[in-house]
Formats: C-alpha cells, sequence, structure tokens
C-alpha cells in the first residue's frame, strides 16, 4: 500500500566479513530507500547495530554482496515490519484555491 513505510531492524546475531581500513569491502549488507534514492548504511563485521531503519515510501532495498571468499559466521538477519504514515506526518500541501475576483 502507498500509504505505508517499512521498518528494520538487524537481529543481535550478525556477522560479516571484517572491514578493511574501516571501510565494507568484501562482504556486506546494505540498505537503500529507492524512494530518496539513498543509501542508509552498510553493514560489515560483528556491529550492525540496534538502531531501526524506515523507508520514506512503501519499497526498500536490501542487497547483500559477498566475494565468497571467507565464509562469514552467522550472517545476517534482518526483522521487518509495515508502518502505517502516521497522521502527524507532514504531507504535500494542497495548493489553495484560486482566489475569486
Amino acid at each position: 500500500a502507498s500509504n505505508m513505510r517499512i521498518q528494520l531492524t538487524f537481529d543481535e546475531r550478525f556477522g560479516l566479513e571484517d572491514p578493511e581500513d574501516g571501510i565494507c569491502k568484501y562482504d556486506f549488507v546494505e540498505i537503500e530507500d529507492p524512494t530518496e534514492k539513498t543509501l542508509l548504511g552498510r553493514w560489515c563485521g560483528s556491529q550492525p547495530g540496534t538502531e531501526s531503519h524506515k523507508s520514506k515510501g512503501n519499497q526498500i532495498i536490501i542487497r547483500f554482496i559477498s566475494d565468497e571468499y571467507f565464509p562469514s559466521e552467522p550472517g545476517f538477519c534482518i526483522h521487518y515490519s509495515p508502518l502505517p504514515v502516521s497522521i502527524s506526518e507532514p504531507e504535500v500541501p494542497a495548493l489553495p484555491p484560486p482566489s475569486l475576483q
């Protein structure tokens, strides 16, 4: 539904190949929001963080990249849930009616 958002949270069991020089190069998972064409994050190693990630629209892209060189244990698990758009979120304002003259 177009009035829904998506919330993602990584499970605490997370383990992918460690970053090299602080950069996730070989095995990583990334989340992209196609609504705004923004990358919400890229994760590897053992710390995905515990904060939730919310889409701006009703789509989200989860991409897993691996060079298949070192096995990653235990991998990753993402929990997702649909979120209705709250009434308090600002919507695009309607155009004012043309003035009557």
